[in-house]
């Protein structure tokens, strides 16, 4: 990530964006610190800092008091680094086993943890910059848990304006999916399996009428299922395929060559980029606009 950084503050964005003041460096072990710390002092510019913390979900972030403490203080005696605030992602408390009283206690920890970070800040060097800190919190699956009565000041939400299905919660029942991925079909035919298997589909035929048909699309093999027409699923025989991608169904969805089938990414981030701009469709006047997502992040 530092080498990253490195060749990002040597290209200096035309649009006059400013690192030194608008960007955040998210970090969150005294190594990785130590680095950032090089590389200011290497670029003769400021950096401004944002420590992870683990809330609880311990995929990354400061897990101890005596480490924050250590990095807060190495912050501190580097006039070139810049303490910003802090991260806690706490998405994981939407994804426990919905048994009473689990997720509840794991979204308590979560305000714990962070209240203790917070408090650990403000014993050291750099407690007056807590006036002006980022103190991010939450993520889709869990930004309505969130109500301003925690130590955290900004919420992160980000793929619930899309909703793929990965983030089908009971938090989330009033969003609607705002993402498909369109793709033709390219022939329609009975379901073949190929040569050597075919008792498998005079079985699989005869057991589950919605393996009597088989459509080939253009693409395939995406973070993505099938959701219209409805009763469309991959061939579990054959397997997921980038190319000419087979997907089966009882002939009900009465599919021809150039039929749309409709796909749901399970994902966000990690789709929409794969497809170039994305076509803005309006209920009453059909595609309006076209609109090109970020670039991919290094």
């Amino acid at each position: 990530p530092v080498a990253a950084a490195a060749q990002y503050l040597r290209q200096r964005p035309a649009s006059g964006f400013e690192p030194a003041r608008q960007l955040q460096w998210l970090v969150d072990t005294p190594a990785r610190l130590q680095q950032y710390r090089e590389l200011a002092r290497a670029q003769r510019q400021p950096m401004r800092v944002n420590l992870e913390i683990d809330v609880g979900l311990h995929r990354g972030g400061v897990a101890d008091p005596a480490t924050l403490r250590t990095m807060l203080q190495l912050i501190a005696e580097e006039p070139l680094l810049q303490w910003s605030g802090f991260m806690g992602y706490d998405a994981h408390t939407e994804k426990l086993p919905d048994l009473p009283g689990w997720r509840a206690y794991a979204h308590e920890q979560v305000l714990a943890r962070y209240r203790e970070a917070v408090d650990e800040l403000g014993r050291s060097p750099l407690a007056a910059r807590l006036a002006d800190a980022t103190l991010n919190t939450g993520g889709s699956p869990t930004f309505r848990l969130h109500d301003g009565s925690g130590a955290a000041n900004e919420v992160a939400v980000g793929s619930a304006m899309v909703k793929p299905l990965d983030f089908d919660t009971p938090l989330l029942a009033d969003f609607r999916c705002a993402a498909f991925i369109a793709t033709p079909v390219l022939k329609v035919a009975a379901f073949r399996p190929p040569v050597g298997v075919e008792f498998v589909g005079t079985l699989a035929r005869a057991w589950d009428p919605n393996q009597r048909r088989q459509a080939h699309i253009h693409g395939g093999h995406w973070l993505a299922e099938p959701v219209s027409p409805a009763g469309l699923a991959a061939s579990a025989l054959i397997g997921p395929s980038s190319n000419q991608q087979i997907l089966l169904g009882s002939g009900r969805q009465a599919l021809e060559p150039d039929s749309l089938v409709f796909f749901r990414p399970t994902q966000s981030e990690a789709v929409l980029q794969q497809f170039g701009d994305i076509a803005v469709w309006d209920g009453e006047r059909g595609i309006v606009d076209t609109w090109t997502p970020f670039p991919a992040a290094g």
